[in-house]
C-alpha cells in the first residue's frame, strides 16, 4: 500500500467526523499536492508530498493536542505511528516555516527534533498548505498583521518570526513556480 493510501486513512479517521472544517480543508491541500507532485517530482516523492498534505492537519483534532500548535502536534502524533517514516514527520512539523511560528509560541526547542529538509517536496508541501485568498480576506489577513507588528513593534522577536516566517513561505512558492515553469509537463 502507498504511504499516502495510509495517510488518507488516518487524516479521514481522525478528521472526518469532529472535525469537518479540517477534514474539508485537508482535502483541498491534498487535491493541489496531487496537481503539483506528478508534474514536479518523481512518483516516490510525489507520494510522501500527498503522505504529508493528508496529515498536516491531523494535530488539530482537540484530543490530539498537546502544544495547541498544528504543526507539532500533528508530527508528534506521526511520529506515534510506526507506519510514517521520519521524513514525512518532519515535512509535517515544518509546514509553512512552522520553525519561524514556533518562535511565537516558545516551542522553538522542540522542533528541533524535526529536521527541515528544505527540498522541492518540502517547498511544494508549504505551496500547497498556504491558502490561496480572494484579494479581500488577502486584504484584511495583512492588515491583521501590519496592526499586530505595529502593537509590538517592528523589532520584537514575534513580528521579526512572522516577517521571517512570510518571507520563506514567498520563497518556498517562487521555487516551486519556477519549478513548474521549467518542468516537462510544463
Amino acid at each position: 500500500m502507498r504511504l499516502s493510501n495510509w495517510a488518507h486513512e488516518l487524516a479521514e479517521a481522525i478528521l472526518c467526523k469532529n472535525h469537518s472544517h479540517h477534514w474539508e480543508y485537508t482535502k483541498l491541500v491534498v487535491h493541489r499536492a496531487e496537481v503539483l507532485g506528478p508534474i514536479l517530482l518523481p512518483e516516490d516523492e510525489a507520494d510522501v508530498l500527498s503522505a504529508a498534505a493528508w496529515l498536516h492537519r491531523v494535530g488539530a483534532a482537540v484530543e490530539l493536542q498537546e502544544t495547541g500548535f498544528v504543526p507539532l502536534d500533528s508530527a508528534r502524533y506521526i511520529a506515534s505511528m510506526t507506519t510514517f517514516p521520519r521524513r514525512v514527520v518532519a515535512l509535517v512539523a515544518h509546514q509553512s516555516s512552522a520553525a519561524t511560528k514556533a518562535v511565537e509560541r516558545g516551542l522553538s526547542a522542540e522542533m528541533t527534533c524535526y529536521a527541515d529538509e528544505e527540498t522541492l517536496t518540502r517547498d511544494a508541501l508549504w505551496h500547497c498548505v498556504t491558502p490561496v485568498l480572494p484579494a479581500n480576506l488577502e486584504l484584511a489577513h495583512r492588515a491583521r498583521q501590519e496592526a499586530s507588528t505595529e502593537f509590538l513593534g517592528k523589532d520584537h522577536p514575534i513580528a521579526l518570526a512572522h516577517e521571517e516566517g512570510q518571507t520563506r513561505i514567498r520563497e518556498a512558492s517562487s521555487r516551486v513556480m519556477l519549478a513548474l515553469e521549467t518542468s516537462d509537463h510544463h
